[in-house]
């Protein structure tokens, strides 16, 4: 018995006509008619009563059907199944990674290095909002996800990485330019360009806290459209300023803007790793990233102050 057979056999039941039939399943009728006659030859019974009336089910055949339509439901929710099956595997076959911004260099290095210890795995990546790859390693759709936080997640293991300095950019030219270090309090007089609180809420606040616990509200000086735009905005001499991730500064010398480190104490967000399950691949992805730090990835600070506390922040 082949599948074909019951499918031609409920085709002609529904139909109860063979000609219909063999247009519903786009065949011709004659090869209808022989997939009905095996049938009936191979279990000796009789499915349909022909007359010059019509055709129509006997007996055996009304008690077939239902058993046929069972079968071939069957047959259906197994291909269904088998289809998910693969599709699973076959993303599983790659490592899914929802990415932050800000990354950039220290990312390169992670998956360098990710790849020589994994050479056979294919690395996707998934540039994100912090909402939607968190959804996305609650689903199954990315395997892990970078982002900036440290509140739990429910039903998701958040794996601490590193800590994520910040610095002020500012026109080289200015007087505060000449200075090693700098504090939020010491820029205070100056406009601030800020990037929109929806495209990196983590990042925003953390910079709005500092400039509070510093002792002012920052006014808001022209808008933070890209890094590139506003760094040539600042590089022109506008006495604005801005704040960056450290590693992004670090990715973006320009002559005409100097990046100073900010010694606030609560100017440092923590990276973490929200994954499902530990698995091997996820277990060398922690330990490479905890490993490329500021020394593996740039190369030594020229003076390393003691690490400040790290902000309680949410995802970002």
């Amino acid at each position: 018995m082949e599948l074909r057979h019951l499918v031609s056999f409920v085709a002609v039941a529904e139909e109860l006509h063979f000609g219909r039939a063999a247009r519903r399943l786009h065949i011709v009728q004659p090869a209808v008619s022989q997939r009905i006659k095996a049938l009936e030859n191979e279990f000796g019974v009789l499915l349909f009563d022909r007359t010059a009336a019509g055709v129509g089910l006997t007996d055996s055949g009304q008690q077939l059907l239902r058993q046929a339509r069972l079968v071939l439901s069957t047959a259906d929710q197994f291909a269904a199944l088998a289809g998910e099956l693969a599709h699973r595997e076959n993303a599983h076959a790659q490592f899914r990674i929802g990415t932050a911004e800000g990354m950039t260099t220290r990312l390169e290095h992670i998956l360098a290095v990710l790849h020589d210890q994994e050479p056979t795995t294919p690395i996707q990546l998934e540039s994100l909002p912090a909402s939607e790859r968190l959804a996305k390693v609650a689903s199954g759709q990315l395997d892990a996800a970078f982002v900036r936080m440290l509140r739990p997640v429910s039903g998701l293991r958040v794996i601490p990485l590193w800590d994520d300095r910040l610095v002020a950019a500012l026109p080289a030219q200015h007087p505060l330019a000449g200075e090693p270090t700098l504090s939020f309090q010491r820029l205070a007089s100056m406009p601030l360009r800020l990037s929109k609180r929806e495209s990196s809420r983590t990042f925003v606040d953390t910079v709005l806290r500092a400039c509070g616990s510093a002792g002012f509200t920052p006014e808001l000086g022209g808008a933070f459209t890209t890094v590139q735009n506003t760094l040539a905005l600042l590089g022109s001499g506008q006495p604005t300023w801005t704040v960056l991730y450290e590693e992004a500064a670090t990715a973006l010398p320009t002559r005409r803007v100097a990046f100073r480190r900010l010694t606030d104490p609560d100017v440092v967000v923590r990276t973490s790793l929200v994954v499902r399950e530990v698995s091997p691949i996820v277990g060398r992805l922690v330990d490479i990233s905890r490993s490329s730090g500021p020394g593996a990835v740039f190369g030594p600070a020229e003076s390393e102050a003691p690490e400040p506390p790290v902000i309680r922040a949410v995802a970002g």
